[in-house]
């Protein structure tokens, strides 16, 4: 995502034609979203933007933690148990609660 700037479509031009960098935009408000369809355009993307433009980059789905819920254990199961044995099964687990109704 980069602030829209006057020149924004002759940017665009320039790194789709010139730079060579297969990227789609998208206008959202004051900003601009480009996208990329490989993470080597994106880098090669982030490499010409580093070049005196402003923008920030916004993580992919990949990136993020999945977040799991699993119902129907006892209330009095060990939280070091359940993490052993996701780690065991390869999961990375950041922490382990238990949600309890009242």
């Amino acid at each position: 995502m980069m602030k829209r700037a006057i020149d924004y479509r002759d940017l665009l031009k320039q790194i789709n034609e010139v730079e060579k960098i297969p990227c789609k935009a998208k206008e959202a408000g004051e900003f601009i979203k480009l996208f990329c369809q490989t993470p080597k355009n994106v880098r090669a993307l982030t490499d010409f933007l580093d070049k005196g433009k402003e923008y920030f980059v916004i993580p992919g789905r990949a990136e993020k933690p999945v977040k799991v819920v699993i119902k129907g254990l006892p209330l009095d199961m060990d939280l070091d148990e359940i993490e052993a044995e996701l780690t065991s099964k390869n999961f990375r687990v950041d922490k382990v609660i238990q949600l309890k109704k009242i």
